[in-house]
């Protein structure tokens, strides 16, 4: 029987593997801050896990510092 620590980890897990749409990642308001780059990095019509946008996002913040 799971705990609920173990079911919050379980219930966290499948939520950053579960796949959104450009506009659902640019709802979100966990990317409230970052919704003007997401607009131009995400493709309509693909979709993302909450990994996928932060690696985007990361990558991008990399490429710009010089």
């Amino acid at each position: 029987m799971m705990d609920m620590e173990e079911k919050k980890m379980d219930e966290d897990t499948a939520a950053k593997r579960q796949k959104y749409s450009k506009q659902q990642l640019l709802e979100a308001s966990k990317y409230r801050e970052k919704r003007d780059l997401l607009q131009v990095l995400l493709i309509k019509g693909q979709r993302y896990s909450f990994e996928d946008a932060e690696k985007l996002v990361s990558e991008y913040m990399k490429g710009q510092v010089k």
